[in-house]
């Protein structure tokens, strides 16, 4: 028994497999594209899990995965960042995820005009045409990532606005 529990943690340690059997996230995996951008204040952006296993991401609904997308707007050289913030008290806060299969996508609406999002620039809060927009999803290696095999890292990506 102690020599199966020592290899299961020489395991884990040497190769990133977790002690609950979960296997770590793949690297590279989740691709963010944006697929329009609906001016003033919305941006439709789709995750796309490019592995062939499957891939779980935080839910929003915990802090874990809340305020994790960031924008950049920039407009004739002058960059604004938008910024979530939460807005909900967690009565109950338990890191929960979605599990994405191999080559899902997921799409969502970035809405700036949402009580999470603020900017460096409160008063200017539009997209146009001609702005480039950046967008970034951002999530933190924690304890719970690796216990539970949840994805963290950073993806981003970007698009000129058109007429």
């Amino acid at each position: 028994m102690w020599t199966m529990l020592f290899s299961t943690m020489l395991s884990s340690l040497l190769f990133g497999a977790s002690l609950t059997g979960k296997e770590p996230p793949v690297p590279g995996a989740l691709e963010l594209s944006i697929l329009r951008v609906a001016p003033p204040n919305s941006i439709v952006i789709e995750v796309r899990n490019a592995s062939s296993a499957p891939v779980r991401i935080w839910r929003e609904s915990n802090s874990w995965g809340v305020a994790r997308w960031r924008i950049m707007r920039v407009r004739e050289g002058d960059a604004v960042l938008f910024y979530q913030v939460p807005t909900d008290e967690f009565t109950r806060n338990v890191p929960g995820f979605d599990e994405l299969s191999g080559q899902t996508r997921v799409e969502r609406v970035l809405d700036l005009t949402a009580a999470a999002w603020h900017s460096t620039r409160p008063s200017d809060i539009n997209i146009r045409a001609g702005d480039l927009v950046i967008v970034f999803y951002d999530v933190p290696v924690t304890d719970e990532a690796k216990r539970l095999a949840v994805w963290h890292g950073a993806i981003v990506a970007s698009s000129s606005v058109s007429q």
